[in-house]
Order: structure tokens, then sequence, then C-alpha cells
């Protein structure tokens, strides 16, 4: 649907009701940029609208029928809510009646971008005090706040200040949190107690923090995603935080330390849990031996899971007794999983390898599946496989895109795309990234043998 309006003589204003806005605003000069926004239900083109300059002398331009400065209050948040935050700011010299529209401003973004522009094209960094008088101005409520801590070489954050800062947003009906630490050679930021009130809180994304929170803390109630990188809690405290969030859909756990190891049995309890991504050695103990079946009998108790990204780095598996054809293994246990990562997996280990077809077997509705493989031992003793198994009694698979990095081209390898092209009749690509040239050709004359049961299939080799 399309609508033409005549604001002045060199004005159009197009309407087009989808799900995007894209405009621009003239003051009284020229157009200066365009810019997209999401989640909006109208669409904006070619907008040469002429407001009142800043001094109060009317331009040649000015029209009475300002569309854009007309629009209610709350459209207009809308839409500044979607322009990155010193952008936003910059609106305020189009006109008198644009001035301070910002105030309303319920999401700031302080991410890489905000500080690249704060420091300025010579590289001149701004102050502390700066950012503590920009937030000041903001009178409404604050639903989101990200702030991403940059290398103090590119802009020096004083920590106190930030605790004020977080402090202030925390009284604003917070709904989203976001506080990326990237200076990896402090200690982890303490994060104030303040924000463990907010029980409003639905997303909280956090990375080089120490979480300290106090036994009256009763959880977050509303809390739908929780995504910690590197994160610093008492011993023990990681798996009761996390069980004091009881609707979680999305849980990720990225660390190289064990102060964020959890039980798997606190994990099984979020029963709403669609997204999980893991470190697996810090859900289950480095050290001891595991076998396959140990892994699919606590995943597929997750019965909404859509999305799994396991790391296997350090993990050790054993062979299962007795030992089983993998063709004839495991039934479908995972309706729901759409998309599968798998990181760190040693294709010198069969039993690994084994594990790797089980999870996709047991997959049936699969689309993306990507591996990163990695080998204990010297990759050249893998010309061998030892893993057999018969495409014809394994079910058909929904897989349509598969990468698998650092490939090495072993034995292993070669069975499990064998076994991949022969059951995944939507299949369209396979990306093989490899380093090493000589092990590529031999991949690829036994790439050349094996049937494809797609007719589209490609296999990139890089």
């Amino acid at each position: 649907m399309l609508k033409t309006l005549r604001v002045a003589s060199t004005c159009n204003i197009h309407f087009i009701m989808n799900n995007h806005i894209c405009f621009g605003i003239n003051g009284s000069c020229s157009v200066t940029h365009w810019r997209s926004f999401q989640g909006s239900g109208l669409f904006i083109y070619s907008v040469y609208s002429m407001m009142e300059p800043v001094d109060g002398k009317k331009s040649k331009f000015a029209s009475e029928n300002d569309v854009i400065s007309r629009l209610p209050d709350n459209v207009i948040t809308h839409i500044l809510d979607r322009l990155p935050l010193q952008e936003a700011v910059r609106t305020d010299i189009l006109s008198r009646t644009w001035r301070r529209k910002w105030n309303a401003l319920t999401k700031l973004v302080f991410d890489e971008a905000f500080f690249e522009y704060l420091n300025g094209p010579n590289g001149k960094k701004a102050s502390d005090s700066s950012l503590g008088r920009l937030l000041l101005h903001f009178k409404g409520t604050i639903t989101k706040f990200v702030f991403y801590l940059p290398d103090p070489y590119a802009y020096h954050v004083d920590v106190e200040d930030l605790n004020h800062w977080v402090l202030f947003v925390c009284r604003k009906e917070l709904q989203e949190f976001e506080l990326l630490n990237f200076n990896d050679d402090e200690s982890p930021i303490k994060l104030p107690s303040q924000l463990f009130t907010c029980t409003g809180l639905k997303h909280l994304k956090l990375r080089l923090c120490a979480i300290r929170f106090l036994p009256t803390f009763h959880g977050f109630p509303n809390l739908l995603s929780l995504d910690l990188e590197n994160i610093d809690f008492d011993k023990g405290k990681c798996g009761n935080f996390i069980a004091l969030c009881p609707l979680l859909e999305i849980l990720k756990i990225i660390d190289d330390t064990s102060t964020c190891a959890v039980n798997f049995d606190v994990i099984l309890k979020l029963v709403n849990l669609k997204v999980l991504s893991l470190s697996m050695g810090f859900v289950l103990d480095k050290t001891t031996p595991i076998t396959s079946l140990d892994i699919i009998q606590l995943m597929c108790l997750l019965t909404k899971l859509q999305e799994l990204n396991l790391d296997f780095n350090e993990c050790k598996f054993i062979a299962e007794a007795p030992d089983v054809p993998v063709d004839q293994k495991v039934p479908n246990t995972f309706l729901c999983l759409r998309d599968l990562k798998l990181s760190h997996v040693d294709f010198g280990c069969d039993n690994f390898v084994s594990f790797v077809i089980e999870m996709i077997s047991g997959s049936p509705n699969l689309h993306t599946l990507e591996i990163r493989v990695t080998y204990d031992y010297d990759f050249t003793t893998y010309t061998r496989s030892s893993l057999v198994f018969d495409c014809s009694k394994m079910g058909p698979l929904q897989l349509q895109n598969v990468v698998i990095d650092d490939s090495r081209g072993s034995a292993n390898e070669a069975q499990l795309i064998k076994y991949i092209l022969a059951c995944s009749p939507l299949l369209k690509k396979i990306v093989i990234n490899s380093y090493d040239t000589g092990k590529k050709f031999w991949l690829a004359k036994k790439l050349l043998t094996f049937h494809r049961v797609s007719p589209v299939a490609q296999i990139y080799l890089k």
C-alpha cells in the first residue's frame, strides 16, 4: 500500500505499511544521512522535512505541515530508540520542536561504536563526567542498558563511576541489562547489589564480571535469557543463581575457569529452555571419561530445545558396553532441535565421532550443523576409521547447511560427510574449512566417490 503526501513543493513523503521505517530529516539545509529501523509498521521514504531552525527564524522552506515533527511523542521515541545513541542526541539541533526529544529515550546503548565516536576522529578522549552528565538528562523509564567497557588504551572508564550509572538505571524499570568488560588485564568488575533488586529484568548478559548476591536475593522471576562469559562466582553459587531464574528460555555459559561450574540437574529443571550453550568441561568433570549415552540421556530431557551449542574442550569419551552399532543406537530423541554446534570434537576418537553421528541421527528436524574439529594426537595416524554403519538403516535428515571447521581430512571426517550426504535429501551446502593442503586433495578425491541423495548439494573446500 503506497500513499504520497505533498508537504511542500520540494517534499514528497511516501508511506508503505510493512515492518521497516526509513527516513531522512532536513533542517534548513540538506538531508544529512539515511537510516533504517526494525519494528515499526511504517516506512517513510525520501523525506525532505523542512523544519523550523533553532534560531527561531522561519526558513524559506518551512512548512506548517511538518509531518515528522507532528508525530505523537511515543512514536518519535520509538524511532529515536532505533538510532545509535550519539545520533539520537544530535536530533536536538534539528529545530526547536525537536529539542530534548531524546530525553525520552528508553534504550541506552553505549557500545563500541559509541566510544569510537566519543574519542573523535583524532583520538581525543572524552571524560567520564560527560557520560555522567548525559545520563542525568534521561527522565523516564529506561528498559534497556548496554555498556561496552573498552580496552583502557582505547577509553578509560572509572569503575566507581560505572557503578553509579548502574545504580541510576536500576531505578528506571530496567528489563534488559548488558555489561561487557573487555579489559582482560584487570580483575572482574563486581556488580552493584542493587542490580539484583531488578525483579522485572528479562535479559541479562555479562562478561568479565563478579557476581556476589546476598542471601536475601530471591532471583529474577521474569528472566528469559542469561548469557555469562568468564563470570566470577563464589564456589557453588553459579548453580544457585541459575536455579533462581525458573523461566529461562536461553542459557549461555562460556568460561575457562571453574567458578561457573554447575550441576546439570539444575539445567534440567529449566523446562522452558530453547537455546543452550555450554562448556561441557564445567558441567561434567573434565578428568572423568564419559560415554555418549551420558550426554544424550541428559540432553533428551530438555524437550523444547531448538538450538544447542556444546564445547567439549578437554572432555574424554570412552567406549560404551556393550558395543552397539551406531545405526542401532539412537531413536528420535531431539524432535525440536533445529541448530547444532559442537566444538573441540576429537575426530581421532572413534567414540567421539560415534557420538556426533548419534546426535545428528537423533535430530530428524535438524537444519543447521556446525562442527569444530580437533585432534588430541598426531592426526597423520588417522588414515583409517573403525566406524561401521549402514546408512540405509538410518532415517532421513532435514539438514540443509553444514560447516566443518579446522578439518584435517581424516578418515573419520570422511565417514561423517559420507553419512550426511547419504541421508540428507534437502542438503544445500557443506563448507569444509581446512588448512592442510595435502589432506584437502585426499579428502576431495574421497568426496567424489560418495553418493549424494540431494540433487542440489554443493561441497566447498576452503
